[in-house]
């Protein structure tokens, strides 16, 4: 309600100027109002402009560390394809765990689950 009335004397003020007050303060309103205006947008395209750069380096990290994960898995798979070959062609667990410089209970464990 109070806003109402600032208005309203706020407009009984400016309707008081003379001629060339009211164009002088029309002026300097359009002025204010302008460089308000490009404040405002520069603020919105700074944020855009962070939000992308935030979603370049969040895709960047996310590519670099799934790439991580695949070579990982990577040799992982490739390691238990390589046991599974050496017990299929007869190798004994023992030799398999040395010549893959592994622990014996891992070697024995993919046999396992490959059964």
């Amino acid at each position: 309600r109070n806003a109402v009335f600032e208005a309203f004397f706020e407009a009984a003020e400016i309707s008081a100027l003379s001629d060339i007050d009211r164009e002088t303060y029309n002026t300097s309103l359009k002025c204010y109002r302008d460089m308000n205006n490009v404040v405002v947008t520069a603020k919105e395209e700074g944020r855009e402009e962070g939000r992308e750069e935030g979603r370049e380096e969040g895709e960047a990290i996310g590519i670099e560390k799934g790439e991580a994960i695949g070579i990982e898995k990577g040799e992982v798979i490739g390691i238990k394809k390589a046991v599974l070959l050496m017990h299929r062609n007869g190798m004994p667990c023992e030799e398999i765990a040395k010549a893959l410089d592994m622990p014996l209970n891992e070697v024995k464990s993919i046999i396992r689950e490959a059964i």
